[in-house]
C-alpha cells in the first residue's frame, strides 16, 4: 500500500486513480482538446500484454467517444500496391499489366502508390519537387481517368490512389500560385526555414486538402485513398502567418476530419486509409483501414507490426504492410510470405507481377482463395500471441475454424478452445516437421497435410490418446484438423 500512497500524492490535482475490479485506472477528470494531459493505466490482472493493451485501448475509445465509421466490404479485399517492385517509376503499361496479374490471382484492389502525378524519379520526398498539385503526370499517364476506369469496369478492381496531404514542393503549381504562404517554417539556429508541409493551422491548408479530395472522388472516380506522410509535420510552426488553430496537432486532427468527410459525402464506400506512426487512437476516427507502415521483403518485422496495431485498431480493418519476394525466392518461402499475410490481416502484396514464375502465382492464387474461404473467421476471430518473444513469432486466431501460425520451432503447449471445429496450422518456420504438446488433440479425429501449393499431399486418422503433435509438414505448407 505504500507505493501506492506515493504515486497518489505524487499526481496532479486534476487526476486520480479508480479502481475497478482488478484495474487501476488512471485518469483526468476532465479533458479538452485544447490541452494535453499526461496519464497512466494500470491493470494488475493476470493477462499478457496484447489483452491489457486492448483493454487500454478500449478505455480510451470509451473515455473519448470513438465510435468507428463505416466499413465497405471491399475493404476487406486483397490489395495490390505498386510502391516496391517500381517505386515512384511507374506508367501507364505497368500499371495495366500487374493490374491484370492481380485480377487473375484472387486480388481487389488495386493501389497506385507515389510517382503518378509526377516525373522525374525519386522528386516525391523533394522539398523543391513538384508534389502538391496531385494532377496526372501526362507523360507517364495519357489517360489517367480512363485507366481507372479500365481497371473498375473491365478488371473489376477498386483503385485507391497515394497522396501525401500536407506535403507541398516549391516547383509545383499550387506553390506557385499563392500557397507558398501557407507552408510551414521551422525555426533552425535562430532563423525560420522552409518546411515542406503545409500548415494545418494555417486556413488554406484545411481548404486544400478538401479541394484534392473533391479532386480526386470527383474528377478521377477513385474508391479509396493512402494518406501518408503526416508524421513528418513538424512540432510546431514558427511561419508569420494566419493560425486559426492553437497547436500542429490540433490543426492536423481537424485537417483529417475535413479530409474524411469529405470523401465519405461523395462516395459513402470510400476507404481511407493511414499506416502506423500516423494511424493511431486519435486519428482512427478518421479512416476505416489501418496498415502497419514499410517492411519490405521482411514478414517477420510484417508479422511483428500487426500484432502492435490489432492491439490498438479495434473498430477498423488492420491491413498488412504489401509484402514484397523476388522472382528467384524459392516456393516454400513465397509460401510463408503468403501464409503471413493472411494471419496479419487484409492480405496485401506489392511485386512486379509479370516477372514472377508461375509457381509463384499459383501459391499466391492459392492462398488468396484460403483467404477468401476463410475471411470472416480470419478477420473476426480472436486473435492472440501465444509467445513473448518480440517478434510474436507463433499466433492464433479462434473461432469454431481457427488458424494457428507456427514462425519458430520451440513451440510452447497449445491449448485449443473447446469451441473449436476445424484447425489450419501454417507452417512458417525452417523445418518440415512441427512438434508441440498439443491439449485438445484428443478432439480431432482427422488429418490432411497440404503442400506449399496447398494441394492435399496426405490424408490420416489420429489417435485419441495423442497429446504430442509431431507431424511431417512441408515449409510453406498447412495441417487441416477436424473432429
Amino acid at each position: 500500500m505504500k507505493a501506492k500512497s506515493t504515486a497518489i500524492s505524487a499526481l496532479q490535482e486534476r487526476v486520480f486513480i479508480i479502481l475497478k475490479g482488478k484495474k487501476l485506472f488512471l485518469q483526468s477528470t476532465k479533458l479538452s482538446v485544447k490541452e494535453l494531459k499526461d496519464a497512466i493505466y494500470v491493470s494488475n490482472a493476470l493477462r499478457n500484454w496484447f489483452d491489457v493493451a486492448k483493454d487500454y485501448a478500449s478505455f480510451v475509445d470509451d473515455f473519448s467517444g470513438y465510435k468507428p465509421n463505416p466499413i465497405p466490404d471491399w475493404a476487406y479485399e486483397p490489395v495490390y500496391c505498386s510502391w516496391y517492385p517500381y517505386e515512384d517509376n511507374i506508367n501507364e503499361k505497368i500499371i495495366w499489366e500487374n493490374a491484370r496479374i492481380a485480377k487473375e490471382v484472387g486480388i481487389g484492389t488495386f493501389l497506385i502508390d507515389a510517382g503518378w502525378n509526377t516525373e522525374r524519379r525519386g522528386e516525391w520526398s523533394w522539398i523543391d519537387g513538384r508534389y502538391g498539385d496531385y494532377i496526372p503526370c501526362s507523360s507517364k499517364f495519357p489517360d489517367f481517368k480512363g485507366l481507372i476506369k479500365r481497371m473498375q469496369r473491365e478488371l473489376g478492381l477498386k483503385v485507391e490512389v497515394w497522396f501525401a496531404p500536407f506535403w507541398l514542393g516549391s516547383e509545383s503549381e499550387t506553390y506557385k500560385k499563392g500557397l507558398k504562404e501557407a507552408r510551414c517554417k521551422v525555426l533552425e539556429g535562430g532563423e525560420r526555414v522552409d518546411n515542406i508541409n503545409l500548415c494545418p493551422q494555417n486556413p488554406l491548408t484545411i481548404k486544400r486538402i478538401e479541394e484534392i479530395v473533391r479532386y480526386f472522388f470527383e474528377e478521377l472516380g477513385v474508391d479509396g485513398v493512402w494518406v501518408d506522410f503526416v508524421d513528418s509535420l513538424p512540432w510546431e510552426c514558427s511561419a508569420q502567418h494566419e493560425h486559426i488553430y492553437q497547436t500542429i496537432g490540433e490543426g492536423a486532427t481537424a485537417c483529417l476530419e475535413r479530409l474524411y468527410k469529405t470523401a465519405i459525402s461523395i462516395r459513402p464506400d470510400a476507404v481511407i486509409e493511414y499506416r502506423i506512426f500516423h494511424g493511431n487512437l486519435n486519428t482512427k476516427r478518421f479512416l476505416n483501414v489501418q496498415e502497419t507502415t514499410d517492411t519490405p521483403h521482411n514478414y517477420d518485422d510484417n508479422r511483428r507490426l500487426g500484432v502492435y496495431v490489432r492491439a490498438f485498431a479495434k473498430g477498423v480493418v488492420v491491413k498488412t504492410d504489401p509484402t514484397m519476394w523476388s522472382a528467384k525466392c524459392p516456393p516454400e518461402e513465397v509460401a510463408k510470405h503468403c501464409a503471413t499475410m493472411i494471419m496479419g490481416g487484409v492480405p496485401a502484396f506489392s511485386l512486379d507481377l509479370p516477372s514472377l514464375p508461375q509457381s509463384h502465382l499459383k501459391i499466391l492464387s492459392a492462398y488468396l482463395s484460403f483467404y477468401k474461404k476463410h475471411r470472416d473467421a480470419l478477420l473476426k476471430g480472436n486473435f492472440r500471441p501465444l509467445t513473448a518473444l518480440p517478434s510474436f513469432p507463433i499466433n492464433i486466431i479462434e473461432v469454431r475454424e481457427s488458424f494457428l501460425y507456427i514462425g519458430y520451432e520451440a513451440v510452447p503447449p497449445i491449448t485449443i478452445p473447446d469451441g473449436c471445429e476445424e484447425l489450419y496450422i501454417f507452417n512458417c518456420t525452417e523445418r518440415d516437421t512441427l512438434s508441440f504438446p498439443f491439449k485438445g488433440m484428443e478432439k480431432f479425429k482427422k488429418m490432411v497435410v497440404y503442400n506449399e501449393y496447398l494441394e492435399e499431399i496426405k490424408e490420416s486418422t489420429l489417435s485419441p490418446k495423442e497429446s504430442l503433435f509431431s507431424v511431417s509438414v512441408p515449409i510453406g505448407g498447412m495441417v487441416r484438423l477436424t473432429r
